[in-house]
């Protein structure tokens, strides 16, 4: 989340590699919720969505409550007990043992290692909530911004423990039009960037308390990092983006972007 490296093909590539390979050895994998192991098919057959690294610790997330641990650089992997069977397709580690995992109506931080999980309460219910979780950024171990599917953001201050409505992302539901909110990322504790599904970055430098449109495209944007203090922009799609005045305004302006086209 997400420490999030987050473009939409690299994540592919190395979800493939990490741990389509990794967890082709040959022992099974533990169950968290349950503690069985899986006999077939081997080691593990729930559908994963994410994963990062801390060093040689690594985590893996994904459908039915799934979450995964390694501490040999992705050689073996064991089931963790995150407390849910609901998917988990949204994953940040923050170090080698703080990671905040969720998606729908949960969220869940372990400080642990994955021995034990709190509940962060976005909201009330995690049966049902008025919008579901669409992606998260913490840009300190305290501080965490969360974007619903409708717009809306939330920020903590104290590691998720409550929540504050704060200014939505323009354009979205929550603000009554009809963008989809991507992704954000942010680089420090008021200042940070989101992105839609129709191809706008607002940027932010308030805490989400507004946000200034930096940059606009035709087509869709997935996702979008911070890759390096110095401002960069690294091309998705478009193998001219790079070049485009828009572009060199949003590295003036300081939003250095990773961006994938949407699918």
């Amino acid at each position: 989340m997400r420490g999030r490296a987050k473009l939409a093909t690299v994540w592919a590539l190395a979800l493939a590699a990490l741990v389509g390979g990794a967890l082709s050895a040959p022992a099974a994998v533990r169950v968290g919720q349950s503690g069985w192991s899986w006999g077939n098919p081997l080691p593990q057959g729930s559908t994963l969505q994410a994963i990062e690294f801390a060093g040689a610790r690594g985590y893996a997330s994904g459908e039915f409550g799934t979450l995964l641990r390694t501490d040999d650089a992705g050689a073996t992997w064991r089931g963790l007990a995150a407390g849910t069977t609901a998917s988990l397709p949204l994953l940040q580690v923050l170090d080698a043992d703080t990671l905040v995992v969720g998606g729908g109506c949960t969220l869940r931080r372990t400080t642990d290692g994955g021995a034990t999980f709190a509940r962060l309460p976005f909201s009330a219910s995690e049966s049902r909530c008025p919008a579901a979780l669409k992606t998260f950024a913490f840009a300190t171990p305290t501080v965490g911004y969360l974007v619903l599917g409708d717009g809306t953001v939330l920020r903590t201050a104290d590691a998720g423990q409550t929540f504050a409505r704060r200014t939505a992302v323009p354009g979205t539901p929550a603000t009554g039009g009809a963008a989809a909110a991507s992704d954000v990322a942010f680089v420090g504790p008021d200042t940070g960037v989101a992105v839609t599904a129709g191809g706008t970055i607002y940027r932010t430098t308030d805490g989400a308390g507004s946000w200034t449109q930096v940059f606009d495209r035709n087509n869709g944007l997935s996702q979008v990092t911070f890759v390096e203090a110095l401002p960069t922009i690294l091309p998705g799609s478009d193998p001219d983006v790079s070049r485009r005045p828009e572009a060199s305004r949003s590295v003036q302006l300081g939003a250095a972007l990773a961006m994938s086209a949407a699918p």
